[in-house]
Formats: structure tokens, C-alpha cells, sequence
């Protein structure tokens, strides 16, 4: 469901980040629409918005995917959204249960209204596919916390496990090359009350390494990282265990304490077996993006990208029980 609808206006960010069309105009509705597009405007929202809108007719396998971030800074209890099926019949788009008036459809412009009377604007997207990043937020800790020791974010790359079962974890990169800003300390006395907060940058400044790519296929590649906050116990100034437990077993060894509800994530090429995993809805290149419940394949979750020219704040949280914290449920 594009759960938008039930958001108070004053409240409500709307990310409609990607939508795969099968069909359009077939009856005598508006123009083709196909490509990509960024949310500019949603009505009854005077804040600013994100979004991306992919509309494509090239792969097989139509699906969309939504996104809602109210306040403009996510975090896991207010992101809303999902992916499934649609079909186009001239003006109308029919998402699940949903219908959408394509409104206006030209060469630089779309507009789609809900059921609701809600309309959201889309400007053409015109963005090559980004070889680097920047990542900017704020690092925060939950309530009841203790005293961290050497707090530190960093980037987290999730694999694929061994014989293709599960997945694995490498930090991001391994070896000397390392692009960008990967794993930054955060300010010295940070982590001695849970009232602190500090902002913190974390970068890549090339494409995805050769270690971080998961194949689909031979044509299709897909890279994900993860904002994580963790204290560095062991203080070699990288992030060395990736277990999600109380850290109580090896006291001296690093605990991961939080996961941003974004991630960072990079498709290189295209193949059926991408599409058929759910992740063709991925931007090629790096882009921000955030986790949602895919309705084309049961139980299945995917990966919707955001605006790639318009930055949003990669929040993380340092929880006060290390044993809460989840990675996201995605499958390669």
C-alpha cells in the first residue's frame, strides 16, 4: 500500500522513489512518460521533499516501489513504503489497491494524484550514474545507554554468504586502497551521556571494489553498504566484528550499536537474474536508498533508491541494548 495517504499533510515527506511501467498511453492517455524523474512538489507538504521516479519499459517484469520519510531525517519507525505490481490503462496507474490519475505527462514534467486528491510533481532527471558520495548525519544515542568507548561510524558492505546461503559482512574496503572516508571517529568526549549528538561524514570517491560486488548472472552486479555506529574496543580504528549480539562474550572486541535506516547502494549493469532477485530498482551507480517490503515475491524485501541530486541526513542511532539492533532482511 502507498501508505502516504494516511499521513497528516503537515507531516508528511512523500518519497515516491521508483516505479517500473509496463505500458502506457495504450488507450489515448498522456504522453509516454518513460525515464527518470525527481519529486519536486507534493500537495499539502510546504516541506521539502525527495524522490525519484523511474518509469521503464524495458524490463520484463513491471513493479513499483514508494517511500515516505515525514520530518525529512529517517529513522526505521517512519519510513513507510513497499513494492509490487501495477498495471497502466490510459490515464489511470493501478498500484495494488491504489489508483493514480496520470494528471499531466510531457516532456519535462509529471504530475500523479491518488485517490485522496494528493498530487505529486516530478521534474525530468537528467543524473549520470555516480562513481562517488558524500554522506552527512548525525550519530545519537538512545536512552539509557552506556558510557561508549571510542564511538565510531563507518560503511559495512553486505556479501552474499558462502555457497550462496545468507549473507556475509566485509568492511568496507579491505586492503590499503581505501576511497574515501569509510569509518570515521566521532568527536573525543562523544559517548559519555545519551544526551550527546555530533555530525559525521562518511564518503566513497570511486565505484564499487571488485570484493563489494555481488553477481547476478554475468552482466548484472548489485554493492550495498551500511551506515553502522559501533565502539571500536579494540581500538585499531576499523570496525572488525559484525555479530549484532549484547557484545557481552568478547568484551574487547568492537559491538556494532545501531544501523541507519538508509544505505548506500550501487547497481553496475543489468541481467535477468537482477531482475528476478528484485533488485533492478536500484540506480546504476551509487545512491542513497532505503529498504522496503517487495509484494512481487512473498516475504521478499528490495532496495529504492532516493534522489541522487537532492541530499537527505543518513541518521544513526547507538542503541542502549546492542541485541536490538537488526541488519535489514535482504537475500542475494
Amino acid at each position: 500500500m502507498l501508505a502516504w495517504r494516511h499521513m497528516k499533510a503537515s507531516t508528511r515527506l512523500v518519497v515516491l522513489a521508483v516505479l517500473f511501467l509496463a505500458a502506457c498511453g495504450d488507450d489515448g492517455g498522456p504522453a509516454d512518460p518513460s525515464g527518470e524523474w525527481r519529486l519536486t512538489g507534493v500537495s499539502g507538504v510546504s516541506a521539502p521533499v525527495n524522490g525519484a521516479l523511474v518509469l521503464d519499459k524495458t524490463n520484463g517484469a513491471g513493479g513499483y516501489a514508494a517511500l515516505q520519510v515525514p520530518g525529512g531525517r529517517p529513522d526505521f519507525a517512519t519510513i513507510a513504503g513497499g513494492a509490487g505490481a501495477f498495471t497502466v490503462q490510459g490515464g489511470s496507474l493501478q498500484v495494488g489497491g491504489d489508483t493514480f490519475t496520470i494528471k499531466t505527462s510531457t516532456a519535462t514534467t509529471l504530475e500523479l494524484t491518488d485517490a485522496a486528491g494528493v498530487t505529486s510533481t516530478y521534474e525530468r532527471l537528467d543524473a549520470a550514474p555516480a562513481t562517488s558520495i558524500q554522506l552527512a548525519g548525525k550519530a545519537s544515542i538512545e536512552a539509557g545507554a552506556p558510557v561508549l568507548d571510542t564511538p565510531r561510524v563507518a560503511l559495512l558492505t553486505m556479501l552474499r554468504g558462502t555457497g550462496g546461503q545468507g549473507v556475509k559482512f566485509l568492511a568496507v574496503p579491505a586492503g590499503a586502497a581505501e576511497p574515501g572516508i569509510i569509518d570515521a571517529k566521532l568527536p573525543d568526549g562523544f559517548g559519555a551521556a545519551a544526551s550527546d549528538s555530533a555530525d559525521f561524514s562518511l564518503s566513497r570517491s570511486e565505484g564499487a571494489l571488485g570484493v563489494e560486488r555481488i553477481a547476478f548472472g554475468t552482466m548484472g552486479f548489485a554493492s550495498v553498504n551500511l551506515v553502522v555506529a559501533y565502539e571500536d574496543r579494540d581500538h585499531d580504528g576499523k570496525l572488525s566484528r559484525f555479530d549484532l549480539d549484547d557484545c557481552t562474550a568478547e568484551p574487547g572486541k568492537d559491538c556494532i550499536r545501531g544501523v541507519s535506516p538508509l544505505l548506500l547502494g550501487e547497481r553496475d549493469g543489468d541481467s535477468p537474474e537482477l531482475q528476478a532477485a528484485g533488485y533492478g530498482l536500484m540506480r546504476s551507480g551509487w545512491a542513497l536508498g532505503a529498504v522496503v517490503a517487495d509484494a512481487r515475491a512473498s516475504g521478499r524485501v528490495t532496495i529504492v533508491p532516493l534522489d541522487p541530486t537532492t541530499a537527505v541526513p543518513v541518521d544513526v542511532k547507538f542503541a542502549a541494548n546492542p541485541a536490538t539492533v537488526k541488519y535489514p532482511a535482504l537475500k542475494f
